[in-house]
């Protein structure tokens, strides 16, 4: 079960973050460099920051 909520939560996660560049892309609110400095850190930096935190959790939940 946790395992189906992660899914869901980064899923949704990704799919607001499309959402989030393609409107920003749109309306030109952003120039290129900046949307590509976006784009990485919401699509690579921020995942793995996320996943490292959950793992850290886990870790010290098991640990008790």
């Amino acid at each position: 079960m946790k395992d189906l909520k992660r899914l869901l939560i980064y899923g949704g996660s990704a799919a607001g973050a499309i959402f989030l560049l393609t409107v920003l892309a749109q309306s030109h609110a952003l120039s290129g460099d900046a949307m590509v400095g976006l784009a990485v850190f919401l699509v690579i930096v921020l995942p793995i920051i996320v996943m490292i935190r959950l793992a850290r959790r886990e870790h010290d939940a098991s640990r008790r």
